[in-house]
């Protein structure tokens, strides 16, 4: 997570106005940003909830399957084969959605560290030209905790104000 954090930075921080100044250019592609981590992290959500429902199944046949135990005369364990494999494929699909939670888990913090970096500098920036008008509400809306209702707020902003 550290690798991809500091391009990530650099990025950012290079412009061609300096840290603390933003240009409508500047203001432009941070609202990209913005607005691209914003609509990441709701598709995560999204998915998510989609792994949910499949958890919530997985648990129930799970259930279904420890309360059904299968048992065979001595000498004839072939009979619960069907068991065995039951077993063995819930493990594989636990294992499967474990993996796919972690890989979402990781896209939802890469898209929400890019936007907290995005909302930071226009929380902590001077706004030039066309921009110094909507100064305080580009910091209001920097301080918006839900990422699409603030890059719905940035882009008002953007909309109403200057778009070069």
């Amino acid at each position: 997570m550290k690798k991809l954090f500091i391009p990530v930075l650099l990025a950012l921080m290079s412009s061609t106005a300096s840290a603390d100044e933003i240009e409508p250019s500047d203001f432009r592609a941070a609202l990209n940003q913005v607005t691209q981590s914003a609509k990441e992290m709701e598709n995560v959500v999204q998915a998510l909830e989609v792994l949910d429902g499949w958890t919530a199944n997985w648990k129930t046949r799970k259930q279904h399957h420890d309360n059904n135990i299968c048992e065979y005369p001595k000498g004839q364990p072939e009979l619960c084969a069907w068991y065995n494999q039951e077993r063995d494929d819930l493990d594989r699909l636990a294992a499967a959605y474990k993996q796919q939670y972690n890989s979402l888990e990781s896209r939802y913090k890469y898209a929400k560290n890019r936007y907290e970096i995005a909302m930071s500098r226009l929380r902590f920036s001077v706004f030039l030209g066309c921009l110094k008008p909507f100064a305080a509400r580009i910091h209001d809306c920097s301080l918006i905790e839900d990422a699409m209702l603030g890059a719905a707020c940035l882009t008002r902003v953007w909309e109403g104000g200057c778009q070069q």
